[in-house]
């Protein structure tokens, strides 16, 4: 296993996005159904979910894991399509 440079910055972007996302988590979780913030942590979620996982992707890439980061991109696409889906309700794929 590699060793984790903690004060690396992008080590600090991906532990800054993962406390915001856990924020919004709860957010999601405290509000009713049909709420409009509801609606907007849910969307911010799933930016910060796809940006998190895209960054892996990147740096798989980087590293040539082609396997890897070609599972994280298409993560990272499909969470997309989510956050397509939460802003605009009315368009199916």
């Amino acid at each position: 296993m590699e060793d984790i440079n903690i004060h690396s910055k992008m080590f600090q972007f991906r532990a800054l996005l993962a406390v915001v996302a856990i924020i919004l988590a709860v957010v999601t979780f405290v509000y009713p159904d049909h709420s409009v913030v509801r609606t907007y942590a849910r969307a911010i979620l799933s930016l910060l979910i796809s940006l998190v996982v895209g960054s892996y992707a990147f740096d798989r890439f980087r590293d040539k894991k082609w396997l890897a980061g070609s599972a994280y991109a298409l993560v990272t696409v499909l969470n997309l399509i989510v956050l397509i889906q939460i802003v605009f309700p009315n368009i199916y794929f």
